[in-house]
């Protein structure tokens, strides 16, 4: 049932013109598209009761779920989706391929003089938009019709641009290749770190050495979206700044690149930007553009609401944070989330609830039982990788959880804190972090006794005075604020 609702997602953005065709009024495949549709949480078990009155194994159903998936199946072929996929380069390159399988397809019979015309026709189209595997594609078929004809000249001519286009292709496969890398070890961590930046480089060095070789806007494109990764992991916020109108100049200029992915990449790290240069006025426009491109069928929206939390955080919105991870709870699809996305969605939760207790406005909040440590502690453990970002709240807020439970062991926790420091914070921590964590440390040592407290509190805002008019990407909340709630530790204190 999972792949009809992902299918029937798609064919709701853009219902091509056959669709009554394939699908017809009243009948059973109707009704089990509406039913699916319609949205919640669809199994087998309840859609086969309510179309057959029987069960999954029932063969009429069986029979029924194959066909919807063949009718969806050939819909989805014929869907532009978004207004966005209408006039971009994955729409244009589908057309092509169609195209050219119709010319192949004549060639399988010897039918050549329409498979060359054909070819030619999409080999203009395929130059304008830079699509070397059609190119390819298209003087692979020009070789062999050549070949048909006894031409010896125009068929070596066609192998040497085949040869030309081969290495192009590798090229440009390799290099999305690089960009893939370094997008996948950011999707779940909340660090920035040294180590990701060099392999950015790295990477954006060999990408430079490329574009000597071929002139394309797609290498281009590759460049600036791990250059946009590596300014971000520096918190390099002149750069970031640069590399982000860089991005949007190029897809100006070559428009047919914007896609849905690239264009959400854009959206959400300028997001970013705005959050962690404190711009948090600028932030919501771009978040309200984001949560209209994006819905939870695609997964795109958690990503998206990640950020509305940080968002929502800084402003000192709990409230708001609250009915935020209420809708997220609520989403049957939650479930279906990564552990390691769970895992950060379960911490965001936690510190909502600590702070909801350090301000006096106790809240009751989704996704966090305060009984039940034991299995926030499990569900936290896929993040343990993400040293100095989502490993690092984990390892604050279970010691605050820990003291508001007056369960607290101090000097075996200020060690474990100190090795912690030692080991991960010390060489790869951003300033505020490295500043906010000493800190912290030092609390715990001294049991939050009262006098220490604002001795410490006072030395980290006098210590982050150069580093204050931004964040860090593992802030969940600004840490001077954080420090500050801490207070209310101090005076709940058990003697």
């Amino acid at each position: 049932m999972d792949l009809i609702r992902e299918m029937v997602n798609v064919i709701e953005q853009d219902r091509p013109k056959t669709f009554n065709l394939l699908i017809p009024r009243d009948s059973k495949l109707k009704k089990l598209y509406k039913l699916v549709a319609a949205g919640g949480f669809l199994d087998d078990v309840s859609a086969a009761r309510q179309l057959y009155q029987s069960d999954p194994g029932d063969k009429r159903f069986i029979m029924l779920k194959g066909s919807l998936i063949n009718k969806l199946s050939e819909l989805i072929l014929a869907t532009n989706h978004s207004e966005l996929n209408r006039r971009n380069y994955t729409r244009i390159k589908f057309q092509c391929e169609r195209q050219m399988t119709i010319a192949r397809k004549l060639l399988y019979v010897n039918v050549y003089h329409n498979a060359e015309r054909i070819a030619r026709r999409v080999l203009k189209k395929a130059r304008k938009y830079h699509l070397v595997e059609v190119e390819l594609e298209c003087f692979l078929t020009l070789r062999k019709v050549n070949y048909l004809k006894g031409f010896t000249g125009e068929v070596e001519k066609h192998q040497q641009a085949v040869s030309e286009l081969i290495g192009q292709v590798r090229v440009l496969d390799v290099s999305k290749g690089l960009v893939q890398v370094v997008l996948s070890e950011t999707k779940f961590i909340r660090s920035q770190r040294h180590e990701l930046v060099t392999k950015c480089e790295k990477h954006m060095e060999a990408l430079r050495a490329y574009h000597e070789q071929y002139e394309s806007p797609f290498l281009r494109l590759y460049f600036l979206r791990i250059a946009l990764v590596a300014a971000h992991q520096r918190n390099d916020f002149e750069e970031w700044g640069r590399v982000l109108e860089l991005l949007k100049v190029h897809l100006r200029e070559y428009a047919h690149l914007e896609t849905e992915h690239v264009m959400l990449e854009v959206n959400v790290s300028t997001l970013k930007y705005f959050i962690a240069t404190a711009r948090l006025n600028q932030a919501r426009p771009v978040l309200k553009k984001l949560l209209k491109s994006t819905s939870f069928e695609a997964f795109n929206r958690f990503e998206v609401l990640v950020e509305e939390f940080q968002l929502l955080m800084h402003q000192g919105a709990y409230r708001e944070a609250l009915k935020l991870l209420e809708t997220v709870h609520e989403e049957p699809r939650f479930q279906e989330l990564d552990k390691m996305d769970r895992a950060a969605w379960a911490i965001r939760s936690a510190y909502l609830f600590v702070i909801s207790h350090m301000t006096g406005e106790p809240m009751k909040v989704p996704g966090f039982d305060f009984k039940k440590l034991h299995k926030f502690y499990h569900d936290c453990a896929p993040v343990s990788k993400d040293k100095t970002g989502y490993n690092l709240q984990f390892v604050v807020v279970r010691v605050i959880l820990l003291r508001l439970k007056n369960t607290l062991e101090y000097d075996n926790e200020a060690n474990n804190l100190k090795v912690y420091y030692q080991r991960y914070i010390k060489g790869d921590a951003l300033p505020r972090t490295r500043a906010f964590y000493q800190c912290f440390v030092r609390l715990v040592k001294e049991r939050f006794e009262e006098k220490a407290f604002y001795r410490e509190r006072d030395q980290l805002i006098k210590g982050l005075t150069d580093h204050n008019d931004h964040l860090e990407y593992n802030e969940l909340i600004r840490f001077e604020l954080l420090t500050l709630l801490m207070e209310k530790l101090t005076r709940t204190r058990k003697e």
